[in-house]
């Protein structure tokens, strides 16, 4: 595990967050077992009298939006057999918990280890279809999906001019015509019926066990369109670390995720748009962190997303052309 030089003195107040958690006298010293998006998070393993625990510890200005939608989603989810880590909220019913200027959220420890996108098989592609299939059948109630988020290109021209010297600076001048198309066209697709849902099905958030695969970190959890997100998990865990997309593997999730009783068709092309919509929100708010907290960490970060979503538009057509071979071969 690579730890960043900023961060080798981060200690974890484990005798106040157990006391928060109401999780029992600790045992020992806890230990970093996981870093998050871009090594700003990390998960402590905590054990207590009370059993071992996950303690998400986070900045606040990765904090989710909607955090108590989220936990009772998950909660929810949780207690109808979907598998995923117990929620440990707080005595006060919170998700979160805010110790010495940092965020802290607790989970019942499970074994396991994540992955890359990139280094699933068709074999964890089908269970993954089955898994998210059941979460999808509990049709559970979230409200609407959130407004589509569009800046402008007054907005993304005014965050680079803040910040001229850094590089992402650059790319955003350089391609505001490409992130106003993005916009534009993450705005095509529309979930009148959302459901509540993990909304963030990637590898990583996925733990893989001896006794069948996880759903973990649902801190994004909320209103979901379950077309999107049966779309973009087929789509995500096909690719390939050459960028190539492996055909077998969204098959064996399709597959899957049909047998539960869910209908797949060629509709389900048409919502791979609103895979933009996340990324323009996601890239806006990791430009207001470089601008609010600069570091070279930061405004690499920012970089990447900002020629993410600048390329955004190929990308989604290259997705939906893939996704269309697909499932033309259920």
């Amino acid at each position: 595990m690579h730890i960043p030089p900023d961060d080798r003195q981060r200690t974890l107040n484990v005798e106040l967050v157990a006391e928060r958690f109401d999780l029992g006298e600790p045992l020992g010293d806890p230990t970093v077992a996981a870093w998050g998006w871009g090594q700003r998070n990390l998960v402590w393993r905590v054990e207590t009298r009370g059993g071992v625990f996950a303690v998400k510890d986070v900045i606040a200005d990765l904090l989710p939006e909607n955090p108590e939608i989220a936990l009772r989603v998950e909660s929810l989810a949780h207690a109808a057999g979907v598998p995923s880590a117990e929620p440990i909220p707080s005595p006060a019913g919170t998700a979160f918990e805010c110790l010495d200027g940092r965020w802290y959220r607790c989970h019942r420890w499970i074994d396991g280890t994540a992955k890359q996108n990139e280094d699933t098989t068709a074999c964890d592609a089908r269970e993954m279809g089955a898994v998210v299939a059941r979460l999808h059948r509990l049709r559970l109630e979230a409200g609407r999906l959130p407004p589509i988020a569009r800046y402008g290109r007054r907005h993304w021209r005014d965050l680079a001019r803040r910040a001229p010297r850094a590089s992402w600076s650059a790319l955003i001048e350089h391609n505001l015509d490409a992130i106003d198309n993005a916009e534009k066209f993450g705005a095509t697709f529309d979930d009148a019926a959302p459901i509540g849902s993990h909304c963030d099905l990637n590898a990583h958030n996925v733990l893989f066990t001896t006794e069948g695969l996880v759903l973990i970190d649902w801190d994004a959890a909320g209103p979901a369109s379950a077309a999107y997100e049966r779309a973009s998990t087929a789509v995500l865990w096909s690719r390939r670390h050459d960028g190539r997309f492996d055909l077998d593997i969204a098959i064996a999730f399709l597959r899957a995720y049909r047998e539960e009783g869910w209908l797949v068709d060629l509709s389900d092309v048409d919502a791979l748009p609103r895979w933009l919509t996340g990324v323009a929100w996601w890239t806006e708010r990791n430009v207001q962190i470089a601008l609010a907290r600069p570091s070279a960490t930061h405004d690499e970060l920012a970089t990447h997303l900002v020629s993410a979503l600048a390329a955004g538009v190929d990308t989604v057509h290259h997705q939906q052309a893939f996704l269309r071979e697909a499932i033309a071969r259920l």
